[in-house]
């Protein structure tokens, strides 16, 4: 298999597992809505017509949680009305291609992100359900650097780790003062140095905006984009174990 067919190999089987770990870091440190919800928020997705596309636990900085993606077969614009008025959720999410929503009851805490598919023009639903007590631990960044397969960026401070033991897909967030242009360089060094492979051969030219890697039965990628701050890069590392194909 060469890395062509692996990496759409990767992208069509881990889709939706990568969607979902990654919608996490878009709530973490902020609740942009926050409300009395309804209970069993899985459970009135699926009763507006979505199907469960995958589920799993999930360890989120200190807390553990349930993630459920349900899919719609219709668009955004006529599913998001419809699971507002089920659950109760205010219609005053800007946006059209996705919207995020915190539910928080007297045990439970849900996040549930709605996104617009565009080449399909299908919906996901991405619910995060958890105690209050874990998610209240999940809201605190990790003390240290979680992802044990990548190495941190030198000075980098660790703002995120979430991992989906099922498939064995780990994501790790930091912020760094660091040029983006550095920090590429530094990963492009030291994972070629440790038998990384990347997924574009150096002869065809191209740079990734995602640089993507191959070792083995692992693939890695590494996203830089500027945090809240124009001195601040923010680091997103992905790793993933390919052995497990049973999700």
């Amino acid at each position: 298999m060469d890395s062509r067919d692996l990496l759409k190999k990767a992208q069509t089987r881990y889709l939706v597992a990568l969607f979902a770990l990654l919608a996490v870091t878009a709530v973490q440190g902020r609740v942009f809505l926050r409300w009395e919800g309804r209970s069993d928020v899985v459970g009135n997705l699926k009763r507006l017509g979505g199907n469960v596309s995958y589920e799993t636990q999930v360890r989120i900085n200190g807390g553990d949680g349930r993630l459920t993606v349900v899919s719609f077969d219709d668009a955004l614009d006529n599913v998001a009305p419809r699971i507002r008025r089920t659950l109760a959720i205010p219609d005053n999410a800007p946006g059209n291609t996705g919207s995020l929503h915190v539910l928080r009851e007297d045990a439970v805490t849900v996040r549930l992100l709605l996104l617009r598919i565009e080449e399909t023009g299908y919906t996901l639903a991405i619910a995060i359900e958890q105690s209050n007590a874990d998610f209240e631990a999940s809201q605190a960044a990790p003390r240290h650097h979680q992802l044990k397969a990548l190495p941190p960026y030198p000075g980098s401070r660790p703002l995120f780790f979430a991992e989906d033991a099922d498939t064995s897909l780990r994501v790790a967030v930091s912020e760094t003062m660091a040029h983006a242009d550095a920090v590429h360089n530094f990963y492009d060094q030291e994972l070629r140095a440790k038998g990384w492979i990347p997924s574009l051969p150096d002869s065809q030219g191209s740079t990734l905006p995602l640089p993507l890697y191959v070792r083995r039965s692992e693939l890695c990628c590494i996203a830089v984009t500027p945090a809240q701050t124009a001195s601040l890069q923010r680091i997103t590392l992905l790793h993933k174990e390919l052995g497990n194909t049973t999700k």
